[in-house]
């Protein structure tokens, strides 16, 4: 009968774990044209409660505590209050420097910056989120391009990992050297100057120890260019992660099945 029960939790453990790994990404994206400020970004603001209601709890770096109107260097450390993760910040930027209706989403502060960012982690994250002000603007129209004074076809472009003309904001992760991921890839293009979103993404089975923040009109490298305003970054560790629906059920069957064998063997 020992030999029974061990086999049954071992069944069980097993199952949870294939259930976790199996576990597809969550994204969670809102976007609000021509926002103006935090006043007009419901659905930005009704993405990033939903994705914070899948956590318990979260680290948030908003760029209250840097002096506004500053530079923010290249590779500046970063904290995320509420966690224990931290991170630095590749590329730089300036803070809070009002352009096409830029705005922070809480406080005063926010990251201004054009091309790519990359956040790299001291641990690894399960989920990360921030809003984006300003992006895929109508005024920046990436149709052609040229790189050594010769313009490039869209077979070109295309070739280019994560290129786009499309301008739509992507976050991409970096699994091993030159092999990347894409993790979320929305938004409208041409949008509105002053526009808004929300993108988020939670991904427990396959953690990640860096993001590259693409601008919209960008790829992983600096041919095309766009200024977009970055506020909120938030991260939790795997941890943090509210367990789904059918994980918890799977864990109330196991432990049902193990009450009933254990009442079977004390009979």
């Amino acid at each position: 009968m020992k030999a029974k029960v061990f086999l049954l939790v071992v069944v069980f453990v097993t199952a949870l774990a294939s259930a976790n790994i199996s576990a597809a990404p969550l994204v969670f994206f809102g976007e609000d044209l021509a926002a103006g400020g935090p006043g007009g970004m419901p659905n930005s603001f009704a993405a990033r409660d939903a994705f914070t209601g899948h956590l318990t709890g979260f680290g948030l770096q908003d760029f209250e505590s840097f002096t506004g109107g500053t530079l923010f260097p290249d590779a500046n450390p970063l904290t995320f209050t509420g966690s224990s993760v931290t991170g630095f910040l590749t590329g730089g930027g300036v803070l809070n420097v009002p352009f096409n209706g830029r705005f922070a989403v809480s406080g005063t502060n926010y990251l201004d910056t054009s091309f790519n960012r990359r956040i790299t982690f001291s641990s690894p994250v399960a989920a990360f989120g921030t809003f984006v002000i300003d992006a895929n603007e109508v005024n920046n129209n990436p149709a052609t391009a040229t790189q050594n004074d010769q313009v490039l076809t869209q077979e070109q472009i295309d070739a280019r990992p994560f290129d786009t003309i499309d301008g739509i904001f992507r976050i991409v992760t970096e699994r091993s050297p030159g092999v990347y991921e894409l993790l979320f890839s929305l938004g409208t293009f041409p949008a509105l100057n002053s526009s808004a979103l929300f993108a988020g993404i939670i991904d427990v089975a396959n953690p990640f120890t860096n993001i590259i923040l693409v601008n919209g009109t960008s790829g992983l490298d600096p041919l095309f260019r766009d200024g977009f305003g970055y506020d909120n970054f938030m991260v939790a560790t795997a941890d943090q992660v509210v367990p789904e629906p059918a994980t918890m059920i799977l864990l109330g069957s196991g432990l049902l099945g193990l009450a009933g064998l254990r009442k079977k063997f004390k009979k």
